[in-house]
């Protein structure tokens, strides 16, 4: 959950903070394709600002893109990209797939713990 601050009367501000993954996921992406490192590119995003990668690898190279986007909200920019095949993860498959609440590390004992927010 983002960090907020309050100021009263019910008025929350929430301070969203990018970190570059996309950046890095994009540039990586692009990198990849324009060296055919792999037959078929999975991207597993439902941000917007890589759409403009997405097209750039569509017309730039002759890579094979897929898309799976991790929750129901889709992005249009994203949605009119010409992918190869898109695959929705219902939410019953996306809970089912989650690991236990702790996990226990077979060399140390160290118990890794989901966020409760989770």
């Amino acid at each position: 959950m983002p960090k907020t601050w309050s100021f009263g009367r019910g008025v929350k501000i929430w301070k969203v903070e990018e970190k570059g993954s996309d950046v890095s996921l994009g540039t990586r992406m692009t990198l990849d394709a324009a060296r055919s490192e792999a037959d078929l590119y999975v991207m597993v995003s439902s941000d917007s600002d890589l759409a403009p990668t997405v097209e750039m690898i569509r017309l730039e190279t002759q890579a094979k893109l897929a898309h799976i986007p991790p929750h129901p909200k889709l992005s249009k920019r994203l949605n009119a990209c010409d992918f190869e095949f898109t695959v929705r993860i219902s939410r019953g498959a996306l809970r089912e797939s989650q690991l236990p609440s702790n996990v226990i590390l077979p060399k140390t004992g160290a118990v890794i713990s989901k966020p409760s927010g989770w």
